[in-house]
């Protein structure tokens, strides 16, 4: 399983960034299938200051049909000033998939502490 970070919005598949954008104001966790890639997406929605983060740490396979996704979340310090800018906190994996058998059935997004955040099912591909 090849993994890597997508760094821009911009550098990811038109469908996905497209969908990304359309959701920006809201927190989501979201996976895509395309074009013989899976991609994982953890978003905070459109912040109004800087200092907001969010990372996808790690990927484990929990069972053969089920992955669990860590990630960590930053927000400002309390009581610190921080830059007053638009911002969009979002982490996305790229995942090759050599053989759609290999992929588990969902994923279980959660913070840093296990909470679950999100259960996504893997379904069809991102089309037009």
């Amino acid at each position: 399983m090849k993994e890597g970070r997508i760094q821009w919005i911009r550098n990811a598949p038109t469908l996905i960034e497209k969908e990304i954008k359309k959701r920006s104001q809201e927190e989501f966790y979201e996976i895509f299938l395309h074009e013989g890639a899976l991609y994982l997406v953890a978003s905070l929605g459109q912040k109004n200051t800087l200092g907001y983060q969010i990372n996808i740490q790690n990927i484990n396979p929990i069972k053969t049909d089920q992955w669990e996704v860590i990630m960590e979340q930053k927000n400002p310090p309390k009581g610190k000033k921080v830059a007053q800018a638009i911002s969009l906190p979002i982490s996305i994996v790229k995942i090759d998939v050599q053989d759609k058998k290999d992929l588990p059935k969902e994923i279980i997004f959660k913070n840093i502490d296990h909470k679950i955040l999100q259960i996504a099912k893997i379904e069809e591909e991102v089309r037009v």
